[in-house]
């Protein structure tokens, strides 16, 4: 029987030895080919940027993303994590990645199925569409402070909330699958009569707010994805690398024209005039181009 503690301590080694270690970066994880499969099993959720080390984009990309790793640092069930593409090739072919930066979303523990990211590159759009998708469809909303403070956004940033009132009686199933569908529009719902008189809305009416352009728009009729959609965005648009997803992608891409503006010189460009007088278009937005 003296063989028995060298045996049990062979096998507690040996079940130690499984669990592959994972380093950390400013709080986001650094995967390897090694660790990559252990990672994903233990975290609910998990956003994974596959970057090269000499792409411009991604070390622009790197102080946001570790921003937004901080904001789940303290959440056991989700994590950021990040995958240098030009060492570990295996995993940046097994999951398409053809560019820098790629990123894609894994949940339910599914090593093996990876989803598109769908938001921005700034930390605040990266920390929304990860809560969005981790949380519940809609906020809830009990009183007109909480109604305020969810329509505030901000300072300097593009803020869009949708907010519905739904009192007894109403059937709030199409604004929460609507909700659902949409990774970068906030939705809130309200049964609160106190609240639907300070937002001015009627027994199952739904109002899109937003700190730009007309500030408010309220649906009436027709298809409640496409009309949000189609009010999410300015009506003059910059085109950027967070923009350009927007414009050209899903079912926004019909309402968008664009307008290229080239200059002799530097001095020349006046964008603010370009930006006022493509505001007298209505209900358009227009995507204004610099300088190519």
């Amino acid at each position: 029987m003296k063989f028995l503690p060298l045996v049990l301590s062979a096998l507690l080694g040996l079940t130690l030895a499984e669990d592959p270690v994972i380093e950390t970066d400013d709080d986001v994880l650094v995967l390897t080919e090694k660790n990559f499969k252990f990672a994903i099993e233990k975290y609910d959720y998990v956003l994974v940027e596959f970057y090269a080390p000499w792409c411009g984009h991604c070390k622009q990309l790197t102080p946001e993303y570790a921003k937004a790793a901080k904001v789940f640092k303290d959440d056991d069930k989700v994590a950021l994590a990040k995958v240098d593409a030009t060492e570990e090739k295996d995993l940046a072919q097994k999951f398409g990645v053809r560019g820098y930066p790629t990123i894609k979303w894994f949940k339910g523990h599914d090593s093996e199925t990876a989803h598109e990211y769908g938001g921005g590159r700034k930390e605040p759009a990266i920390s929304q569409w990860v809560a969005k998708k981790t949380g519940p469809a809609t906020t809830l909303l009990s009183s007109v402070e909480d109604a305020n403070k969810f329509k505030e956004g901000a300072d300097g940033e593009d803020h869009v909330v949708v907010i519905g009132y739904f009192p007894e009686g109403h059937d709030s199933a199409d604004f929460v699958a609507t909700a659902d569908k949409m990774d970068d529009v906030k939705f809130g719902v309200t049964s609160n009569a106190d609240v639907a008189k300070e937002l001015e809305l009627e027994a199952g009416g739904i109002t899109l707010f937003k700190n730009f352009d007309d500030r408010f728009n309220k649906f009436s009729e027709g298809d409640l994805l496409d009309f949000v959609n189609a009010k999410k965005m300015r009506w003059v648009t910059e085109f950027t690398d967070t923009s350009a997803p927007k414009i050209f992608g899903g079912a926004i891409k019909k309402t968008h024209f664009t307008i290229q503006c080239q200059f002799r010189s530097r001095s020349q460009q006046n964008p603010r005039r370009i930006y006022s007088c493509c505001q007298r278009i209505p209900r358009k937005s227009i995507i204004r181009l610099d300088q190519l």
